[in-house]
């Protein structure tokens, strides 16, 4: 997959990732994904996972529980049980029965686990400073070893990439209009 956005589509450090996973419309710019350009957000939602947040929303009625959103998507795809993702991203029974925004830092295995069962394919962190990579280590490198294993595409955007040096296959650098080198 790639893309070609202008500085003003990735200028909001959190845009970009959000923007891959089908959440939010282009500003400018054009976006292929397996050499066919994608039209709309739509396209980028059936594959994109942003993570920290769950894929159902029913605000009208007080959310979906972490549970209730894997086993949605448990139910379209059929490729993995409850038991094998809560062992896999060691999520804790007691939390599974509460809503995505009530589980502290747990949410981010949550949140990996609810896309891997709704078959999400590309999972794209929002942007993640140093400490917060640090804080995190050890749930992003589980996340990223597990989703690397299923064939899925990871994105951890950060300013100081040698703070995922041990955890990522490669990285890229993306610089806005005015910032490139001669």
């Amino acid at each position: 997959m790639y893309t070609e956005l202008s500085a003003n589509a990735v200028r909001e450090a959190g845009f970009y990732p959000i923007f891959l996973t089908g959440r939010e419309k282009a500003q400018s710019g054009t976006l292929y994904l397996n050499n066919v350009l994608a039209a709309d957000s739509s396209v980028l939602a059936e594959y994109g996972c942003y993570v920290g947040e769950g894929v159902i929303s029913r605000k009208r009625f007080g959310g979906m529980t972490v549970r209730q959103q894997i086993e949605k998507g448990l139910k379209q795809t059929n490729k993995f049980t409850l038991n094998e993702l809560v062992e896999w991203f060691e999520l804790s029974s007691s939390r599974l029965d509460r809503n995505i925004e009530h589980i502290s830092n747990e949410r981010w295995n949550a949140s990996i686990a609810i896309g891997l069962a709704h078959g999400k394919t590309l999972f794209c962190f929002p942007w993640l400073n140093t400490a917060w990579i640090h804080s995190l280590r050890s749930r992003i490198t589980t996340s990223v070893k597990i989703l690397k294993d299923q064939g899925a595409i990871t994105i951890i955007p950060t300013a100081k990439t040698e703070a995922l040096n041990d955890i990522a296959d490669y990285s890229v650098d993306i610089f806005l209009e005015e910032e490139k080198l001669s």
